[in-house]
């Protein structure tokens, strides 16, 4: 991570971090459910790596920092193709105040309620001091972040590299 005019910027390193960190609470029967926007560059990379099956909810409460309806899209959860007993792995860039993935936990237990399916949270960045225990992360929140997938990302990082 580098640390630039109060923001922080992830290079392709942290994301192989975060890669190999979430690797371990993945297993034969793990399905990933993810975020549009957020937290599909991650998902696309784990799925595709481990040969996954991978779900998108259409929720985001920020866009650009300008607040969005909070509204869980069910039409790209419709085909979902959740199995019983499958591993649910909710993955996403970051949790700041937890909306989306609380939203996404209440949303998946209304609509896919069988008990035997295990939920684990993952984020890139997060924070125990604001999310249950019990959610996994690599990084901790420390303010503004910026991904490596992310259109600024690579001007701003060469202006900081000098």
């Amino acid at each position: 991570m580098i640390e630039h005019e109060g923001k922080y910027y992830y290079p392709q390193q942290d994301v192989e971090k975060c890669i190999a960190d979430i690797a371990q609470y993945i297993t034969n029967k793990t399905h990933i459910i993810t975020f549009y926007r957020g937290g599909l560059p991650l998902s696309v990379r784990l799925s595709n790596q481990f040969n996954l099956p991978l779900s998108i909810l259409d929720y985001q409460t920020y866009d650009n920092n300008v607040k969005t309806k909070n509204n869980v899209s069910v039409s790209f959860m419709k085909n979902a193709g959740i199995k019983e007993g499958e591993d649910l792995l909710i993955v996403d860039d970051i949790a700041d105040s937890g909306d989306t993935i609380n939203t996404a936990l209440k949303f998946l237990e209304m609509n896919y309620s069988d008990s035997n399916n295990k939920k684990t949270v993952y984020t890139m960045i997060g924070n125990n001091e604001k999310h249950p225990k019990e959610w996994k992360y690599k990084f901790k929140h420390l303010g503004w972040s910026v991904f490596n997938w992310e259109s600024d990302f690579e001007s701003n990082t060469n202006i900081i590299k000098g």
